[in-house]
């Protein structure tokens, strides 16, 4: 199942960090919470919406899902957003070193 960027259109900012806020405290270390928090303020909309697919891949993650398959929910993003989604997933997932290994190697880039 892939899932696109685009199949999250928020309607309100705010709306959309603070969904994102609670979705986090489902999926992210508690220790890093806080941290998660003060990332997502200020962001703009298309970055909180990459930042909701960052979230899906952590849940992927989380659920013992295999790195390449949870980088196919990334989709058909590229460029500097799929470089966003992974950093988010490096920085904020348990398994986020062994996404980025992953990653690197796939993009050639880190």
């Amino acid at each position: 199942m892939k899932i696109t960027i685009e199949e999250v259109k928020p309607q309100h900012r705010i709306e959309l960090e603070n969904t994102l806020i609670e979705k986090g405290q489902k999926v992210i270390d508690l220790a890093k919470l806080e941290e998660w928090k003060n990332f997502l303020r200020k962001r703009d909309s298309y970055t909180l919406t990459a930042m909701s697919t960052a979230l899906k891949v952590i849940e992927k993650l989380n659920e013992g899902t295999g790195v390449e398959e949870a980088d196919d929910v990334i989709g058909d993003v590229t460029g500097a957003t799929n470089g966003l989604i992974a950093r988010t997933v490096v920085k904020f997932c348990e398994r986020g070193k062994e996404f980025g290994s992953y990653y690197e190697n796939k993009y050639g880039i880190s």
